[in-house]
């Protein structure tokens, strides 16, 4: 399971990376299961926060598409989601 959370202070926010990124040990491969190409690559490109938009034009595919390959790194905790609707705001912290 990965762990990770983010602290908002006033006028930052502090993420606190899982307990693999920590300890230096590889994440097991059993996290990756069920992820399509597009989203193991962005989950090693990625850092910080980022638009469905940023992440359509990177793989050149349409913006219905990146929101389905977001929400789904989102329901397995692997991505976090700030904000709602066309606001929202996706945060890699792996």
């Amino acid at each position: 399971m990965v762990y990770f959370s983010i602290i908002t202070v006033v006028y930052f926010s502090i993420i606190i990376y899982n307990e693999y990124v920590i300890s230096g040990e590889e994440m097991p491969k059993s996290l990756f299961d069920g992820l399509n190409n597009r989203q193991k690559d962005a989950l090693e490109f990625f850092k910080g926060k980022i638009s469905s938009s940023d992440y359509a034009k990177r793989y050149g595919i349409s913006t219905k598409t990146a929101l389905r390959d977001l929400s789904d790194m989102s329901d397995m905790k692997l991505i976090e989601t700030e904000g709602d609707k066309k606001g929202s705001r996706y945060i890699f912290a792996l």
